[in-house]
C-alpha cells in the first residue's frame, strides 16, 4: 500500500545540482448544462460527447503541472520540462531566507507570459505559516516572463499561476473546438524558506 511517503534518497555517487520533481496532472473535461427539463446538471465529459443537453452553460478543458526543487551541494539553474505552463525559480530556492525576493520565469506555451491590454496575470504564493489560516495569499504581476514576491514567514510555500483561454473556430485552439468552451491551466512550484 502506499502511505504517501515520499523521499528523495541521496548516496556518496548523488551529483552536485538541482534536482527537479516534477508532476503532471490528468487532463480533464468538465461541462455543466440543463438537462432536457431545465435541471443544471455537470459531467466530467467534454460537451460534444453527450446529447442530453437542453443547453451548454459552460464547458471547461483543464491541466495542471507541478515542480519542487533540491539543491545537492550546489545550486544549479534547472532546465524546463516543455510544460504547457511552468514556473522555474530564477534564483537559489535552497538559500531563501525571510525577506528575500524570489523571482520566477512563468512561460506560456514556451514563451514569456505577461499581462497585456486586455489580460491581467498573477502569480499567487501561499504558506502555512503565513496566509493558509486566514484564506489570504500573496499576488505578484506576471510582466515579461517574470513574478516575484518577497518571502515574509518561514516554511514551505507554494506559488501558482493560472492562465484562462476561450476556446473558438476562430482562436483555436483546433483540437479542442466543439469539445470545450475554455481552457485552464494551473502550475505551481514548492519550496521551504528559512528563518
Amino acid at each position: 500500500g502506499d502511505v504517501y511517503a515520499r523521499r528523495l534518497t541521496l548516496t556518496e555517487n548523488t551529483k552536485p545540482g538541482t534536482y527537479q520533481v516534477a508532476a503532471v496532472g490528468k487532463k480533464m473535461f468538465f461541462t455543466m448544462y440543463l438537462d432536457k427539463n431545465g435541471k443544471k446538471r455537470a459531467v466530467p465529459k467534454p460537451m460534444n460527447e453527450f446529447k442530453e443537453a437542453k443547453k451548454i452553460l459552460a464547458s471547461v478543458y483543464y491541466q495542471s503541472w507541478a515542480k519542487a526543487f533540491t539543491a545537492v551541494s550546489k545550486w544549479t539553474e534547472p532546465k524546463p520540462l516543455g510544460f504547457k505552463l511552468e514556473l522555474t525559480p530564477m534564483t537559489d530556492l535552497s538559500k531563501v531566507h525571510v525577506g528575500d525576493l524570489v523571482p520566477i520565469k512563468v512561460t506560456f506555451m514556451g514563451r514569456p507570459l505577461s499581462c497585456g491590454g486586455d489580460t491581467i496575470y498573477t502569480m499567487n504564493a501561499t504558506s502555512p505559516a503565513f496566509g493558509n489560516p486566514d484564506w489570504f495569499h500573496l499576488s505578484s504581476y506576471i510582466i515579461n516572463g517574470k513574478a516575484q514576491f518577497r518571502v515574509p514567514a518561514a516554511g514551505q510555500w507554494v506559488v501558482w499561476v493560472y492562465v484562462k483561454q476561450d476556446v473558438s473556430p476562430e482562436k483555436g485552439p483546433k483540437e479542442l473546438v466543439g469539445k470545450c468552451t475554455s481552457i485552464y491551466f494551473a502550475s505551481s512550484l514548492s519550496f521551504n524558506a528559512k528563518p
